[in-house]
Order: C-alpha cells, then sequence, then structure tokens
C-alpha cells in the first residue's frame, strides 16, 4: 500500500514486516492500532538516527489499557566523539532501528508478566545520546556529512504521542534498560510533571551511571543536552558548566516525588556497565581497568547513597547479566516478575528491596506508600534546533584508530595536546 493512499490505514513496514503509521499521514491514534501487536510509528518532522545514511526513525506502540501506561526508553551504547561515531558498522551505539520483540515485559502472553495488559510506547535509540541529544556534531559520518544527535527528539516524539492518546492514569511506568536506563532517570521530572497519574513508578535496569569522575558533565554538555528544556534552572547551569551527573537529575526526582517508587535492578558485576566504564576511561587517558570486583564496590556505593531516600528499592543478584526486562529470560529470573508485581504501589502498599547475596542495609529497606501523589498535567517542553559544535573546516587523514581513541573528544585534556583548534573554526 502506498503512503498516504488511506491516511488512517497501517501499512506494512519495511522492518520484518511490522505493521507502521506514519505521523505525517494519519494521528496513528491508540483506537486505531490493533491491540496487543507492535506497531512502529513514524514521526517524521526532526526526528532522525545519528547517521545521514540510517533509515528513517520510529517509535514502537503496543496498545492495550488506555488507564496504564509504559514508557520504555530502548538501551544501545553511546557515541560521544568522533572516532566513535566514524563507522556504523563498528560504532558502540546503535545507529539503526531495532525493533523490540515481544519478549520479557513485552510479552502479552505470559500471565505472571505484571505489564501485560498496559499500553507501551517503546523509545527506540538510534542516536547514540542517552535519550537526550540535540546537537550537531563537527565531524562527518561515513557519507561526509555531519553526525547529528537527535535522541532528545526522538524521545520526545514518543512521550508526546503518549501523552496525547492517553488521559487520566491509573498507572504510569518509566523504565529503560542499560543506556535506555539513563535516558529514564533523565526523563523521568519532565514525565512526571506531564501525565496526569494515580501511582507512577521508575525502573532502572541494568545501568546506575557508574562512570569515572567528572566525565558525565562533559558527556551531557557535548550531546546538546543542556537547553532540551529536561533540566530547570540550577541544573541547566551546571550541565551548561559541564558539571551535572545523571547521579544529582535522579536524587533530585527522588526528593521530589516521595510517592513515587524509584526501583534500581542491576546484578552485582554487570559486564557492560564494566566495559563502558573502562571505556570513557580510555577516551580520557585515564587507566582503564576497573575489575568487576571494583564496579561491585561502587556499585553498592552509589545504591547505599540513594538508599537514604525512602522511595528507593533495590533488586539484586549475582552475576554480570546486562538486561533483564527486555528478556524473555525474564521469566527464568523467578522471583522478579512477583516483585515487580506490586508495581506501582497504591496507598497501603509495601515494596521491599530483594538482594541475594551479601548486600548490607541495602536487602533491609522497604517502601509503604501512604497517599497517593499529588500531580497536575503540565507541558512538555519544546522541540529547539539543535546546538552547533564548530564549524569543520577539514578532517585530518586518520588511521583507523579504535572507537575509544580521545582523538579530540570534547573536554579532554589530551585534545588540546593533539591541537584540534588548527582544524576548526570556532562558531
Amino acid at each position: 500500500m502506498a503512503r498516504g493512499a488511506i491516511a488512517a490505514a497501517l501499512v506494512l513496514g519495511a522492518i520484518g514486516g511490522e505493521p507502521s503509521c506514519h505521523l505525517t499521514d494519519s494521528s496513528c491514534s491508540l483506537e486505531q492500532l490493533p491491540r496487543d501487536v507492535s506497531t512502529l510509528i513514524y514521526p517524521g518532522g526532526a526526528t532522525r538516527c545519528i547517521f545521514s545514511d540510517s533509515p528513517e526513525y520510529g517509535f514502537q506502540v503496543i496498545p492495550g489499557s488506555s488507564e496504564k501506561l509504559l514508557l520504555f526508553f530502548q538501551g544501545g551504547g553511546a557515541c560521544f566523539n568522533d572516532v566513535s561515531s566514524r563507522e556504523a558498522d563498528s560504532a558502540p551505539c546503535l545507529s539503526h532501528l531495532v525493533l523490540q520483540p515481544l519478549f520479557g515485559i513485552f510479552n502479552r502472553e505470559k500471565v505472571s508478566n505484571p505489564f501485560r495488559d498496559y499500553t507501551i510506547v517503546h523509545v527506540n535509540y538510534c542516536s547514540g545520546d542517552l535519550h537526550v541529544g540535540n546537537v550537531l556534531r563537527w565531524y562527518l559520518d561515513r557519507q561526509l556529512q555531519r553526525v547529528e544527535q537527535r535522541g532528545y527528539v526522538n524521545a520526545l516524539a514518543g512521550v508526546k504521542w503518549a501523552r496525547k492518546n492517553v488521559g487520566q492514569l491509573s498507572s504510569l511506568i518509566v523504565a529503560g534498560s542499560s543506556t535506555g536506563a539513563l535516558g529514564a532517570q533523565l526523563w523521568m521530572e519532565t514525565i512526571l510533571q506531564t501525565f496526569s497519574y494515580q501511582a507512577a513508578a521508575l525502573l532502572m535496569d541494568s545501568d546506575m551511571a557508574i562512570l569515572p569522575s567528572r566525565t558525565e558533565g562533559p558527556l551531557l554538555k557535548g550531546f546538546g543536552a543542556c537547553d532540551t528544556g529536561l533540566f530547570e534552572s540550577d541544573a541547566k547551569q551546571k550541565c551548561a558548566a559541564g558539571e551535572l551527573t545523571i547521579q544529582a537529575v535522579l536524587e533530585q526526582t527522588m526528593a521530589r516525588h516521595k510517592e513515587v517508587t524509584m526501583a534500581a535492578i542491576s546484578s552485582l558485576q554487570d559486564r557492560m556497565q564494566v566495559r563502558f566504564y573502562n571505556a570513557v576511561c580510555m577516551a580520557e587517558m585515564l587507566p582503564a581497568d576497573l575489575t568487576p570486583y571494583d564496579f561491585e564496590r561502587k556499585l553498592m556505593t552509589r545504591l547505599e547513597g540513594y538508599n537514604r531516600y525512602p522511595n528507593f528499592v533495590t533488586y539484586l543478584v549475582p552475576g554480570d547479566r546486562n538486561y533483564f526486562l527486555p528478556l524473555e529470560a525474564f521469566f527464568g529470573e523467578a522471583a522478579l516478575p512477583q516483585w515487580l508485581s506490586t508495581l506501582p504501589e497504591l496507598a497501603g502498599q509495601q515494596i521491599s528491596s530483594f538482594c541475594s547475596g551479601k548486600c548490607g542495609t541495602l536487602s533491609s529497606k522497604s517502601f509503604m506508600l501512604t497517599s497517593h501523589p499529588v500531580n497536575q498535567k503540565g507541558e512538555l517542553p519544546k522541540e529547539s534546533a539543535p546546538s552547533g559544535e564548530a564549524k569543520l573546516i577539514q578532517v585530518p587523514e586518520l588511521s583507523r584508530l579504535p572507537w575509544w581513541s580521545s582523538w579530540c573528544f570534547p573536554g579532554s585534556q589530551i585534545s588540546k595536546q593533539l591541537q584540534c583548534k588548527p582544524l576548526l573554526q570556532r562558531g
């Protein structure tokens, strides 16, 4: 069927026969979409994947109850400098759409899935910027076009669709796995201020922003996140100064929304978090020698810090696994579906942290909701023009460097030593 032939009709998508709908042709309303089936919605406009030759951007919707909404941020690495963004095939971030199959919490048939009747908006990820990017980079992709990271605009399209298609919610879940967990943390405050809900929860699966010190600020600033509207006053100023951390953003959200459960799910020695930590170290010319045991200590320190917030709970298991929620193995983790079935709590309900191993004070934590959240449906941030980095004059011939090379990594000390300025005209 040709696009636009029947404006309100669904067409067969180009990716594996996935049903799809184009917002340029139709409202793609919740009522139009087949229930319990994943439909790929193409929002058009300024949405896009990271490279100029990447396919068109879209997000997935799995219709269910209009009173229950799960906003899920997909994971898929990060591309934060020119070398990590040079080769689409070897880049450490997804550069094209990868559809989420109906596995794990997306499975509509498993009775043990606590979210099987939710309307799910799956915010697909192909921008390499933690879902918060809005920047036109100075460096080029393999098509000799400037790399553009628009993850904020992509996510905003999915959140806008959800806001338009649901009303008062009995249950709001915001979740993400791996890099998507970071996106969920960074978007949570905005989402809570945007939707009307009776109960809400944040699920952070397999990424608690365990990164080398003084690297998060430059990353967020480099992604162009500061001017997106996700951050208010002090946080925005810190972001512009390259000093904002994901930890600070999450702590502010936990403190403001005491009736919203904030739940972290992780293995104690998550192999992907260890690899990403060491990759950032190499990009900053720091020793890349974090071991799984070092990571476990850092993770426990971070979680114990969060544990002082009454509404924070954890689900911890031994091992090095990364990802729990979007995989069919989710049901093999016997206690996890049952643990999640209590979320989000209603007044008088309680959830307790779960730890399979030695977790100290974390394992004895419980949170009981005493009153319903008080929230007012606000406005979403607006789309804005991407912040532009330095204008490219010429690109030197480079040997095939590993993606974590620190060559001209924004904010790194080594970039000054490599004398990048002659390559650029500061605009």
